[in-house]
């Protein structure tokens, strides 16, 4: 009996997992496993189906008529009329045989057709009857064919799930059917034991038996319609390219239905890659960087895409404010002029924006005659034009985006703290806890601090760059503030590359500092994220798709166990300790001293150690008293 349980979290589920699995219920051993659903777009993984092709027998027949017209017309009516449940090929004929004044070859006819029945093709003048070229004098009929192969799969019934037929008409007499087994070792031995069989009740025809895996997605119809070009394309690319690979789309009239299907597993996930990559959308890119400009979200900018949705109807342009970028979807030539006339219209948009900045009339006239930290500092970072500084308004004006504005400001700030040249009421103590000088465009954050628009932006910037602990946090009042900087004042002030940037920082961190319970998959490039379990559970990768142990974190290895299949670790254990190796005590990452004092901190969850007790310390800070204290210096 197989059950299927559905949970409102992941962790619930990996939690029933954990609990349910070898444990001893009804007499038996349960097995309890995951099933590959993405949250998005409802995807199932399929590794348990065997699919089975036959070619059925088939006739070929030269027919004869009485003129060119009505033998062009049986032709066009050969694409369009099967003949029962066959859809046969005919093309025109010259030479032997030669029946009526113009002949027609048709091939793949039923092997029970006729003269009667070739009459849905016109009038003809007769028929001749090639030698049957794939048979063995049998004449089976599609219900025979069928019927036999249940009989095939009787002894494997108690292990059988599912069977589904392709529905007629068959196209140059090919046959296909789909078996659903419970396991995927089911389904493996099913093929190897149907393949290449030839069943007299089939035609004595050759079975060809694969153990095939599949992808299903359920898209609904509002998003499939915006990528509807793109996956047919996809879908004339996968069928050209052989091998029996198909993606099959089906109409479930609130829904659509998405099936890829196919053998070797990279083969899968390469085409699942470009059908998401479809489905999903371009973001318009310039020069690396994620296009956007908050005109997008005025009504003018409204109506900008929407003109060019006009202008170009075989594409759906779609802003997603959320995440400040701009998404196209249809065909690949019409998208590459929409996101030029995007990229466009960005940049002159940008080449036109101005802030101004105003000064007082000494700092002005300084920043003017300063040749090391004023004007021509500025000119330099932003480009020649980009910024006049207007001595009789007393004020500075950038042309640029807010990237420029904020590379103004901090110049200035820059300027300002060289000649202690401070605005009204700079001493009041509203200073910047990054720059130590007085707050330059202020942004205030939750705790009540505020720091420079420029120093803040940088200090996120930088996370990314370098080893830093998360959550980001406020070091006002002599870095004792301690605070987390929100997400939302951090997605204000970054480009959405940037903000993605950080956000993954703070994520990796976050599974690097917690490797009891969780491990990246193991294939190289693959960013998938999974938890640990006890040995004997294993988990297929929802976007590699391979299967992997989640006790040794390696690839599964069905009926050996983890310290069988890593028996070669002594080796390396053997080469510890010879060597001066140590373990972290947190994540038990080996650890090689080569050089410095001993501080350590763990590469993996970025513990922070002393080298020669293996004291671990929240920060870098107490550790110094530690080992002055305990083991009297650093060590160096």
């Amino acid at each position: 009996m197989t059950i299927k349980i559905h949970f409102s979290r992941t962790s619930e589920a990996f939690a029933a997992l954990k609990a349910l699995h070898g444990r001893r219920e009804f007499g038996s051993t349960l097995e309890a496993r995951m099933s590959v659903e993405g949250k998005s777009n409802r995807m199932v993984y399929n590794t348990t189906t065997v699919r089975i092709d036959w070619e059925a027998p088939y006739l070929n027949a030269y027919m004869g008529y009485a003129n060119k017209l009505l033998a062009e017309q049986a032709v066009d009516d050969s694409r369009l009329k099967p003949y029962d449940d066959f859809l046969t090929v005919a093309t025109l004929h010259n030479g032997i045989p030669a029946v009526g004044k113009v002949t027609v070859k048709f091939s793949y006819l039923p092997m029970h057709a006729n003269t009667d029945g070739m009459k849905i093709f016109g009038p003809h003048q007769g028929m001749m009857v090639e030698d049957r070229p794939n048979s063995n004098l049998t004449n089976p009929t599609v219900s025979d064919m069928i019927k036999g192969l249940k009989r095939m799969l009787a002894p494997f019934r108690s292990k059988m799930v599912d069977l589904e037929t392709r529905p007629p008409p068959y196209k140059e007499g090919k046959m296909r059917a789909w078996a659903s087994f419970e396991t995927e070792k089911d389904a493996e031995e099913v093929a190897q034991a149907l393949h290449n069989r030839k069943p007299p009740y089939m035609g004595s025809t050759r079975i060809m038996a694969r153990h095939v895996r599949s992808i299903t997605f359920s898209v609904s119809a509002l998003k499939y319609n915006k990528a509807a070009a793109e996956i047919r394309s996809l879908q004339q690319r996968v069928w050209s390219q052989g091998g029996g690979y198909t993606l099959i789309v089906t109409d479930k009239v609130s829904f659509y239905s998405i099936k890829i299907s196919g053998e070797d597993l990279k083969v899968l996930t390469r085409i699942k890659s470009e059908f998401e990559m479809a489905l999903n959308g371009e973001a318009v890119h310039d020069e690396g960087k994620v296009v956007w400009d908050g005109f997008f979200s005025w009504p003018s900018g409204m109506s900008f895409l929407q003109n060019l949705r006009r202008e170009h109807p075989g594409v759906t342009i779609e802003p997603v404010f959320t995440r400040q970028t701009i998404r196209l979807f249809g065909d690949a030539e019409t998208r590459a002029y929409v996101r030029q006339k995007i990229i466009k219209m960005v940049r002159e948009r940008r080449s036109r924006s101005s802030f101004i900045i105003p000064l007082n009339r000494y700092v002005a006239n300084a920043f003017a005659e300063d040749k090391g930290a004023g004007m021509p500092i500025l000119e330099a970072a932003l480009g020649q034009g980009n910024a006049t500084l207007d001595l009789w308004q007393h004020q500075l004006v950038i042309s640029g985006d807010l990237d420029a504005y904020t590379t103004a400001c901090d110049v200035l700030n820059g300027f300002r703290q060289k000649h202690q040249m401070w605005r009204p009421g700079a001493h009041s103590g509203l200073l910047c806890p990054a720059c130590i000088g007085e707050v330059s465009s202020p942004i205030k954050l939750p705790c009540g601090h505020s720091w420079c628009r420029s120093c803040l932006q940088r200090y996120l910037k930088v996370a990314t760059q370098r080893d830093t602990s998360f959550p980001l946090i406020c070091h006002g009042v002599a870095k004792k503030c301690g605070v987390p900087i929100p997400l939302f004042v951090a997605k204000s002030m970054l480009s959405v590359s940037d903000y993605d940037a950080i956000v993954e920082a703070a994520f990796s961190t976050h599974i690097q500092t917690h490797p009891e319970e969780f491990h990246y998959c193991p294939t190289p490039d693959c960013q998938q994220i999974y938890r640990s379990a006890p040995e004997g559970i294993s988990m297929q990768c929802p976007d590699c798709l391979i299967r992997i142990c989640t006790n040794c974190h390696s690839d599964a290895h069905d009926g050996l166990t983890c310290s069988e299949v890593h028996d070669g670790d002594d080796l390396f254990m053997d080469w510890v300790s010879k060597n001066d190796v140590k373990q972290c005590p947190k994540c038990s990452m080996a650890i090689e001293k080569s050089e410095g004092c001993n501080h350590m901190t763990c590469s993996m969850c970025r513990t922070h150690i002393c080298w020669v007790c293996l004291d671990t310390f929240k920060d870098g800070y107490a550790i110094y008293g530690h080992m002055q204290d305990k083991h009297g210096g650093s060590g160096i």
